[in-house]
């Protein structure tokens, strides 16, 4: 029947639009990304930069949701500030750029595009940064000067060239005459290569030092090694000619023996348990220069040989060894 009939088309209808409204719903429920409230304080031109990528994610092209949608993720101290900025105008009657604009008034000032290009080019490479850090910094200069395009990549790569602080870098870049990015990435490479031979060199400085150590070590390890001097019959690093000779006549028990006007010694008697190293043996007549050296390998005597020797007199050289 017609009255049925329209009455399903209708609740066909209704059933319809209720199902895109709801559609409709979930697809704006479902919110790309989130934007963070303003702190005042920060780049306000970038969280404007950011706000208008979060507004295209989520489709919102409405001048009046925009503003909806930038009121209610500013915070309220911004939203405050703003309220106030406006009067007598209310918020709800502004455009989205007029709000944007307000806020930038507020937290972007305008700069001084002179006073900003001079801090750019007063900008140089700091001691312990690296190119890479040096050029963020630069472009972070660079946002305030109002370059276009072409002159910021000439600007760019001007203000590295002169600022690098490593000289064979910079002489090299001087003579490029590349473009900004492609002097940029040149000169990366040749700080790494710099980075990496400065490395190999402190890694064979080490090696050389420790070798030089170990050297003089050895050497001063060479140079304490003992002698015997034949005038006191020790061990010792003197010669004989530096010794003075105190020891020179000393008996087994470690007593001075006497000397006679003719070179006599006479010796206490000898304890059988004392050391043999320290007796010495006397050879009758004049010693010779083989004989001294003789007497030097300090050889313990045997008893026949005390007996045959007992009455020997040591008679003084008449030159010296």
């Amino acid at each position: 029947m017609p009255g049925s009939g329209g009455g399903q088309v209708g609740g066909q209808v209704g059933e319809g639009t209720q199902a895109g409204v709801s559609g409709s719903v979930n697809v704006r429920s479902a919110i790309i990304g989130s934007m963070s409230e303003f702190v005042p304080g920060e780049d306000f031109i970038v969280y404007r930069e950011m706000m208008d990528e979060f507004l295209y994610a989520n489709r919102v092209t409405n001048d009046r949701e925009k503003c909806s949608w930038f009121l209610t993720r500013i915070g309220a101290q911004c939203y405050a500030i703003l309220r106030s900025a406006v009067q007598p105008r209310a918020l709800n009657t502004l455009t989205y750029k007029a709000l944007v604009d307000a806020m930038s008034e507020k937290f972007a000032p305008k700069t001084n595009v002179i006073q900003e290009r001079c801090k750019f080019f007063q900008r140089n490479q700091e001691m312990g940064e690296s190119i890479a850090e040096y050029v963020v910094e630069l472009q972070k200069l660079a946002q305030t000067c109002n370059f276009d395009q072409y002159t910021l990549d000439d600007a760019l790569r001007d203000r590295m060239t002169l600022g690098v602080r490593a000289r064979g870098i910079q002489e090299k870049l001087m003579n490029s005459r590349r473009p900004f990015e492609e002097s940029y990435q040149e000169a990366i490479s040749m700080e790494l290569t710099q980075a990496h031979s400065r490395k190999v060199a402190e890694i064979n400085a080490v090696k050389a030092k420790w070798r030089n150590g170990k050297s003089v070590k050895d050497t001063k390890k060479h140079d304490k090694k003992k002698i015997l001097c034949y005038k006191c019959h020790k061990w010792g690093t003197h010669v004989a000619s530096e010794c003075d000779g105190k020891a020179a006549h000393k008996d087994k028990r470690g007593g001075a023996g006497k000397r006679t006007k003719k070179g006599r010694v006479n010796h206490a008697d000898e304890d059988e348990d004392s050391d043999s190293d320290s007796s010495d043996i006397e050879v009758p007549g004049r010693l010779s220069a083989l004989g001294l050296s003789i007497h030097a390998l300090r050889r313990a005597p045997e008893p026949e040989e005390e007996e045959l020797f007992e009455d020997a007199e040591l008679q003084e050289l008449d030159s010296t060894i």
